[in-house]
């Protein structure tokens, strides 16, 4: 019989790590593409379950740690309930939007002046 009875929900800390390679396209400069990476590794959690593999975590601790997490989640949930109840959320919601379109006008405006000969 196997160390790991179900080998679905238990992970071997020695058995390597198979994934697919993180590729991301080169466009405009670098520095654009290199955020674009840290992104891309932040949203499909490398570095978090590298941090996971990493060291071991008792399972007390990790019990508490999914505990407070979970706590926190639903402290968030409750604020982001309560700014929707007061309209708030709305607002909060536009700033950023007009944020995100300002930056992305002024980039395409930085990268139509350097096309310009």
């Amino acid at each position: 019989m196997s160390q790991f009875k179900n080998r679905d929900t238990k992970v071997d800390p020695h058995e390597p790590v198979t994934s697919q390679p993180l590729e991301v396209k080169v466009y405009g400069s670098i520095e654009e593409s290199l955020r674009r990476f840290k992104t891309y590794c932040q949203r499909e959690r490398v570095l978090g379950e590298l941090k996971e593999r990493e060291t071991y975590e008792k399972p007390s601790d990790k019990k508490r740690r999914k505990k407070r997490e979970a706590e926190n989640r639903r402290l968030l949930t409750q604020a982001r309930e309560k700014m929707i109840a007061t309209g708030e959320w709305q607002k909060v919601q536009k700033k950023k939007l007009n944020r995100r379109q300002k930056r992305i006008s002024d980039k395409t405006e930085e990268y139509e002046g350097d096309n310009v000969e």
